[in-house]
């Protein structure tokens, strides 16, 4: 990995936890009685930002719920989303 490519990490994670724990005032650590009471729709699912955020979303105790093409279905299900909408 690059000095370039490692220093992205932060920036994609940082962005990720923005939107979703600042933004979207999800707990990031959920009581258990908070797990799986809260669904998110993460559009764009098989992007960089997109794959970070169901990883993300699903260690918050979150449904996950993403768009995606077809030809990614699987990829956006084995990274823990729940649901996948997508276009042929």
């Amino acid at each position: 990995m690059s000095w370039n490519e490692a220093a992205a990490i932060p920036l994609v994670y940082s962005t990720v936890y923005g939107s979703l724990v600042e933004a979207g005032q999800l707990p990031f650590n959920p009581t258990p009685e908070e797990r799986d009471t809260r669904s998110v729709l993460i559009l764009g699912g098989s992007s960089g930002t997109g794959n970070v955020a169901i990883q993300l979303a699903k260690k918050m105790g979150l449904k996950v719920v993403t768009s995606c093409s077809g030809r990614n279905v699987e990829f956006v299900k084995s990274q823990g989303a729940d649901e996948v909408c997508f276009t042929l």
